[in-house]
């Protein structure tokens, strides 16, 4: 097993040759040879364990979960406990998330990874999924209870606006469902301006204010009356837009 994480790496990097590369042999034969001197670092240098998981992550998110698994297998070899480390786990379902990298999610999650994990930037598998837009990978991480970080919350303003203003029910509900909590009102103004009946239905349910102005003083009422949206107009000054009125 000490060879398996060199080799699990070389087959990552020819695996990911492509025909042009290959065709221009003096490049590739360079690339070749100081991946070769790498292998050998990594093998007998102090940079191996660092350059192993340089590799590991490739594995992941280039989604080859038999090399990725090789790395585990060397790391589980070497661990007192006999068990893979839980923290490489945790890196590898944040990196699978990030990739978008649906199977690979779910291989990580039966390990025993924690979607509550964060990394070194303040992360979670959830909110690199989500600010990745792998959306099927949202879904599975928020229907197992993971929710947004406060921090990353903040960052995923501009999406909710986005994803308001183009009337994605879907996408906004799960964004709602992770725990978006912050820019509803601004989110409503957008729907109401561009006329998006469905999604607007959604944010007044979950507590946005038809009367609260945006940025530029815009509430959803009135953007909703300014661009001639009659019918959403009619649902905010209805019971239900009163309703999520403080």
């Amino acid at each position: 097993m000490v060879l398996a994480e060199p080799l699990a790496g070389l087959a990552i990097f020819v695996g990911s040759l492509s025909v042009a590369e290959v065709v221009v042999d003096t490049k590739s034969v360079f690339i070749l040879s100081a991946s070769v001197v790498v292998l050998l670092v990594m093998v007998y240098g102090e940079s191996r364990s660092e350059l192993g998981k340089w590799w590991f992550a490739r594995a992941v998110a280039s989604g080859n979960w038999r090399a990725a698994a090789l790395w585990m297998e060397e790391a589980r070899d070497r661990s007192t406990d006999g068990q893979v480390p839980r923290e490489l786990l945790d890196e590898g379902l944040r990196t699978a998330a990030a990739a978008g990298r649906m199977d690979s999610v779910r291989q990580f999650l039966a390990e025993g990874a924690s979607p509550k994990a964060l990394g070194l930037n303040g992360m979670s598998a959830l909110d690199a999924s989500l600010m990745g837009r792998h959306l099927p990978v949202a879904q599975i991480l928020v229907a197992g209870g993971t929710r947004i970080t406060s921090s990353v919350e903040t960052s995923l303003g501009p999406e909710l606006l986005l994803t308001a203003r183009l009337g994605s029910v879907d996408h906004l509900r799960l964004l709602i469902d992770a725990g978006m909590t912050v820019r509803l009102d601004e989110a409503l103004v957008e729907a109401a301006a561009n006329g998006r009946l469905e999604a607007a239905k959604l944010l007044l349910s979950v507590g946005a204010n038809p009367h609260r102005a945006d940025s530029r003083g815009r509430t959803a009422v009135t953007a909703a009356r300014e661009e001639g949206h009659t019918e959403l107009l009619e649902m905010l000054e209805s019971p239900l837009g009163s309703e999520s009125t403080p």
